[in-house]
């Protein structure tokens, strides 16, 4: 996942989340929340929540589904 412009080509609407988009969205939540799960969750890199706050992986997937990734967002993409 060295490549992050997937991240930003299109604003993840329902009418505007492209099938790539929703994939690598996947496949991150996957890669973020393989192993041992945290005891309160980890940091959602949504716009919104901008790395502070700590999600589970269902809410997570709804708030970048919602809200899409905060701008320059790397943390969790080097596992």
């Amino acid at each position: 996942m060295e490549d992050r412009e997937w991240m930003y080509t299109e604003h993840p609407s329902m009418e505007g989340m492209t099938p790539e988009w929703r994939s690598k969205t996947n496949d991150f939540l996957e890669l973020v929340f393989a192993g041992e799960t945290p005891v309160r969750g980890i940091w959602c890199p949504c716009t919104e929540c901008d790395n502070q706050v700590e999600r589970d992986k269902i809410t997570m997937s709804k708030h970048l589904g919602k809200n899409g990734f905060t701008p320059s967002y790397y943390r969790g993409l080097s596992r």
